[in-house]
């Protein structure tokens, strides 16, 4: 059985797809546990804060990715930090909505400019116009997923 090119390219690819990944949590992990937070806590935090309060649990695990047992622990860790409570959504009883407490306001802002600054730097060497086919062949990977999924 022979190997193609295309194949060890396309492994090799997903290799370093997946490194980049793992070193961009551990990058993140290791400035944002001064706060108490990691890569994982700190994203749903900012979207929270990015799309507005009263944003139900699902559209949140749908904007993260993940399924909804994987963010109630998520969230759980953020509420028993002060961060995040939990309210009956008015237009819904079954359903959660999330919102920032003023510690978590405060929180969101601070954490959005280290996020910022750990992008800025692991970014540097990557001109725009990488940046922009990255962005196309990761849509491109995300579609093929969701297909994958339905």
């Amino acid at each position: 059985m022979s190997i193609s090119l295309l194949s060890v390219a396309n492994d090799s690819f997903c290799l370093r797809l997946q490194r980049a990944a793992r070193l961009w949590r551990q990058v993140a992990d290791e400035e944002l546990k001064k706060y108490g937070l990691s890569e994982a806590t700190t994203t749903p935090l900012w979207l929270i804060g990015r799309l507005g309060e009263g944003l139900r649990q699902r559209a949140l695990a749908e904007h993260l990715g993940i399924e909804g047992q994987s963010l109630v622990r998520l969230i759980d860790h953020l509420e028993s930090s002060g961060l995040v409570v939990r309210r009956d959504d008015p237009t819904d009883r079954r359903a959660k909505v999330l919102m920032l407490t003023e510690a978590g306001k405060t929180m969101a802002a601070q954490v959005d400019q280290v996020v910022r600054d750990i992008r800025e730097r692991l970014l540097q060497d990557v001109s725009a116009e990488a940046l922009h086919i990255t962005d196309l062949t990761l849509d491109a990977i995300s579609r093929a997923a969701d297909r994958i999924r339905e």
